[in-house]
C-alpha cells in the first residue's frame, strides 16, 4: 500500500485526511471500518493491482507421473 501511495500524493493526503477526521488521535477499532470508506478502496485498489498470490511461487524438484483410470495425473514433490 505504500508503494502506490508514494506514487499518488493526491491520494495519501486524501486517505490521510480521512483518517485524522474520523478517528483523530484514538486506535481504530473493528467499528471504524464501515466508516473509513476512502481507505477501504485504497486497499481494495491496492489489492487488485498487486495481487499478494502473484509473488507465491513454487517449484517442483521432481514430477512423477501416476494414472488413475483414463486419467494422466502429475505429482508434484519438493
Amino acid at each position: 500500500i505504500m508503494y502506490w501511495l508514494s506514487l499518488n500524493h493526491e491520494i495519501m493526503h486524501k486517505l490521510q485526511d480521512e483518517v485524522d477526521q474520523i478517528l483523530g488521535e484514538r486506535i481504530p477499532s473493528s467499528e471504524d471500518i464501515s466508516l473509513l470508506r476512502y481507505t477501504k478502496n485504497v486497499v481494495l485498489e491496492t489489492l487488485r493491482l498487486s495481487c499478494p498470490a502473484i509473488v507465491i511461487s513454487r517449484i517442483a524438484s521432481k514430477v512423477r507421473n501416476q494414472n488413475f483410470k483414463a486419467y494422466s495425473i502429475f505429482t508434484l514433490f519438493n
